[in-house]
């Protein structure tokens, strides 16, 4: 194999390692955003139930 060849496909396998770090780093995000987007609702929903309960008593 020659050199050109070599480095040739050196970049074609670079190019979609980089695709697929490129699409991991993109469905983490989305993972962490989703997480997020939950624990927030959770919080809320637990601080609405909280307040609730606190009205109650009074």
């Amino acid at each position: 194999m020659s050199l050109e060849t070599s480095l040739e496909l050196n970049n074609q396998l670079l190019a979609q390692h980089n695709a697929l770090l490129e699409r991991l780093i993109r469905t983490m995000h989305q993972v962490l955003l989703c997480i997020l987007t939950r624990f927030h609702e959770c919080r809320n929903v637990g601080i609405q139930q909280l307040k609730l309960k606190i009205c109650q008593r009074q």
